[in-house]
């Protein structure tokens, strides 16, 4: 039985899914379904995830005032203590078998957001170990964290929404700057729409749209760089080309045209240093293709 003294905990618990029932003892509907309530809460009895409770709307109408009830029977299923999201159930005249269905039905659902959840978590941290060489990835707002904060790559990312024509039009151009450091693992392409993640706008203070920002791993105490040159694909490229070396410069020498090539490759393998896209950017100044030992 619920009153004001429980109701509160009773329908926030975060662990478990709860079932409300507004019953009302002057109303013969409502007192007829309040067998079918107890028998289906007798089956879920062992479900610890599940819990039952009835509400005497005669002595608590200021909590039915807050939920909106003014029609009895009413049947909450609230979810983990997420008021907002609750499951209103209708069809009293249905039984116990209709109850049944509308609770499994709930249960199956939250089951497969769940299941969904982790699968998408699983997904963002594969993208964040093995990002596909050459192409924009879409971050939001947990994987826009873990690569920005990284001490491995270098990301360049594109705040962008999909209303916004200029936007559109870098599109090609991102890609071609993907294309173009898809031999190097360390730089990251990315993306991400400003309208699913306002936060991120207040945080770079953005307030026009397309911008760009440029996170080098070397530089973890700052904001990021915000990227104010040309939108064409060489003016980008450059840019990063610049920012990733002076990333690089602490702990991996610079390469020029008089750069014994091989002697340098073995001396950073001696040392436990990968030289591949100090390599690649050699080549792709020289105008020559590297390819990937």
């Amino acid at each position: 039985t619920l009153s004001t003294d429980n109701f509160e905990a009773f329908t926030k618990d975060p662990l478990k899914f709860s079932v409300v029932l507004f019953h009302a003892t002057w109303s013969g509907r409502s007192n007829k379904f309040a067998g079918d309530f107890v028998s289906v809460a007798e089956e879920y009895k062992a479900n610890e995830n599940i819990q039952f409770g009835v509400l005497d709307v005669n002595e608590n109408e200021k909590i039915s005032r807050d939920w909106g009830v003014t029609h009895f029977p009413a049947l909450k299923l609230i979810t983990r203590g997420v008021r907002e999201t609750a499951n209103t159930f209708y069809d009293f005249g249905g039984g116990q078998e209709t109850f049944r269905k509308f609770i499994e039905h709930v249960l199956l659902h939250e089951k497969f957001k769940y299941l969904k959840r982790k699968q998408d978590e699983e997904t963002d941290r594969n993208t964040l170990t093995h990002p596909q060489p050459g192409a924009i990835i879409e971050l939001n707002s947990t994987t826009f964290e873990n690569f920005t904060k990284s001490t491995k790559f270098f990301t360049f990312v594109l705040f962008y929404a999909p209303w916004c024509g200029a936007c559109k039009d870098m599109m090609g151009e991102l890609q071609a700057v993907a294309n173009y450091f898809k031999l190097d693992k360390k730089v990251v392409i990315a993306k991400i729409n400003a309208d699913d993640n306002p936060v991120l706008l207040d945080r770079y203070a953005i307030s026009a749209l397309p911008t760009m920002y440029m996170f080098p791993k070397a530089r973890l105490a700052k904001r990021g760089i915000r990227y104010t040159s040309g939108r064409e694909r060489f003016d980008m490229q450059a840019a990063i080309d610049t920012q990733n070396r002076m990333a690089d410069s602490e702990d991996q020498p610079y390469i020029d045209e008089n750069t014994n090539m091989e002697t340098l490759m073995e001396e950073m393998k001696a040392q436990g240093k990968d030289p591949e896209s100090l390599m690649r950017r050699y080549a792709a100044k020289s105008g020559q293709e590297y390819k990937s030992p």
